[in-house]
């Protein structure tokens, strides 16, 4: 089964049960959250990748700075950009 979005946050895809009892494997569909590679640049050079869910990235990125120990207000110019949707491999 391909991967398929169901809005920005999850993604519905084949899920593959094993069991450690017993040499079986069952298959079902179920819906994951969708994590995204998320680039914090910091005077436009990249300072940071995070993987996360592709939401509040503005406040993510913020507040990842902040915890990192930076001074905000001596940030002239600061971009959170989302990069390609990590993709699931079924296996």
């Amino acid at each position: 089964m391909k991967p398929q979005l169901k809005g920005d946050k999850v993604i519905c895809m084949e899920i593959t049960d094993i069991s450690e009892d017993l040499p079986l494997r069952r298959y079902r569909n179920d819906v994951v959250a969708r994590e995204a590679e998320v680039r914090i640049k910091v005077g436009g050079r990249i300072y940071t990748r995070l993987f996360c869910l592709p939401s509040h990235l503005e406040e993510l990125a913020i507040g990842h700075l902040k915890s990192e120990g930076f001074d905000l207000s001596s940030i002239s110019n600061l971009e959170v950009e989302e990069g390609n949707p990590r993709r699931f491999r079924p296996r």
